[in-house]
């Protein structure tokens, strides 16, 4: 299902969606696979600050933008360059995440009004 969505569900999100195909599943279940799913590297989680987890299953290396009214989630797709700096400081980076708060374009729009 999240291979499919681009809007970053919570996991009663993904809940939702799945009981729809499978009216039998439980939520602590749709909990177990999307910690196994997270934990093998199959889906990326970003936490916001209101701390809810909010899942992706679009793996590829990005970064993410988390809209500080509206709580919408969006990709960002741009070049991800690690600061050489820490490989001088003899650490060797495997994983990053990065995550930036803000107002999206929409939220932005009705607050200069």
């Amino acid at each position: 299902m999240l291979q499919n969505c681009t809007d970053h569900p919570t996991a009663e999100t993904v809940y939702k969606r799945v009981k729809e195909q499978i009216p039998s599943i439980s939520l602590g279940t749709v909990y177990r696979n999307l910690s196994v799913l997270a934990d093998e590297g199959s889906l990326i989680t970003i936490e916001s600050r209101n701390r809810s987890v909010h899942y992706d299953g679009n793996t590829a290396p990005h970064r993410h933008f988390i809209c500080s009214r509206c709580g919408q989630v969006t990709d960002l797709f741009f070049p991800i360059t690690t600061p050489p700096e820490i490989a001088a400081m003899g650490y060797e980076v495997q994983t990053e995440t990065c995550v930036y708060y803000g107002l999206c374009r929409d939220c932005k729009m009705t607050s200069n009004q």
